[in-house]
């Protein structure tokens, strides 16, 4: 078994401090894959831990994946706010994403 995994179905369990770095990784939007490769883990494993959503990997990645998403539209938002065409286009483009998906029923 790796040395940095412990547990007997072979999930990798991380420190408080790695998630953290799991985290701040999936903030700057890199894929579980590359983030596994910096953190010099398995990536099949941590390609399995991503996908289940009651990991703490996978809420780590997450988390700072959607916080640095949220800061990015709020910030295209506002530009959009401020007359700026690129930033009104990309805006309406995202909120028809929205509409698409869960008003779509309506």
């Amino acid at each position: 078994m790796d040395r940095k995994t412990d547990d007997r179905r072979g999930a990798i369990n991380l420190s408080a401090d790695e998630l953290k770095e799991v985290e701040k990784l999936g903030a700057l939007f890199m894929e579980p894959s590359d983030v596994a490769i910096v953190m010099e883990r398995d990536e099949l494993k941590f390609e399995r831990e991503m996908m289940n959503r009651k990991s703490d990997v996978y809420k780590a990645y997450w988390k700072g994946f959607l916080k640095s998403k949220t800061e990015v539209n709020e910030s295209i938002v506002g530009m959009a706010k401020k007359d700026s065409s690129p930033a009104q286009t990309l805006t309406t483009s995202m909120i028809k994403e929205v509409e698409r998906k869960f008003r779509s029923n309506e």
